[in-house]
C-alpha cells in the first residue's frame, strides 16, 4: 500500500482539515466500504446524537467499532478534532457486517496522528490523486 502523508495546518499550527474533508475527497466507491474504528481519540460536537455517544464510549475502552459509510460521517460530522484514530475501509465480508477486518484486506486505511498529521494508504491510485486534489 502507498502512504500518502497530509500535514496542512492553518495559522494557529493545527490541522486544517478533519476527517470529514478526508472522507469528502475519497472516491466514489469508497462509499461501499464498512470502517473500522479503533484507537479513537477525539473532541466532539456538544449535541452530538445519541448513537456517536455510545460509539465513542465502545472506542474508549478500547474496542474497535465497525459502521458503514453513512456511520462515519455521522461520526465525521460530530468531531470538531480528531487527536488520534485509525479509520480502516474494507469490502463487506460475504453478508457479516459486525467482524474486525484484518489490515492485509484493507483497500483504504486513514489514521490521525497525535493531532499533527494523517496518514493515508491505499492501494489505488485514484486515492491518492483524490486526496492531493482535496487538500491541495
Amino acid at each position: 500500500m502507498k502512504c500518502t502523508e497530509i500535514a496542512d495546518t492553518n495559522r494557529s499550527g493545527t490541522l486544517a482539515f478533519d476527517l470529514l474533508d478526508l472522507l469528502s475527497a475519497l472516491p466514489p466507491w469508497a462509499r461501499k466500504l464498512l470502517w473500522t474504528i479503533t484507537g479513537f481519540n477525539a473532541r466532539l460536537v456538544p449535541q452530538h446524537p445519541a448513537e456517536i455517544s455510545a460509539a465513542v464510549s465502545t472506542l474508549a475502552r478500547g474496542q474497535s467499532a465497525v459502521v458503514d459509510w453513512a456511520g462515519i460521517n455521522r461520526l465525521a460530522t460530530s468531531i470538531v478534532h480528531t487527536v488520534d484514530g485509525r479509520f480502516i475501509g474494507s469490502l463487506p465480508i460475504g453478508e457479516s457486517t459486525g467482524v474486525d477486518i484484518a489490515l492485509d484486506q484493507a483497500s483504504i486505511i486513514i489514521e490521525s496522528v497525535d493531532s499533527s498529521y494523517w496518514r493515508v494508504w491505499a492501494n489505488n491510485d485514484e486515492v491518492t490523486s483524490a486526496l492531493r486534489i482535496g487538500s491541495g
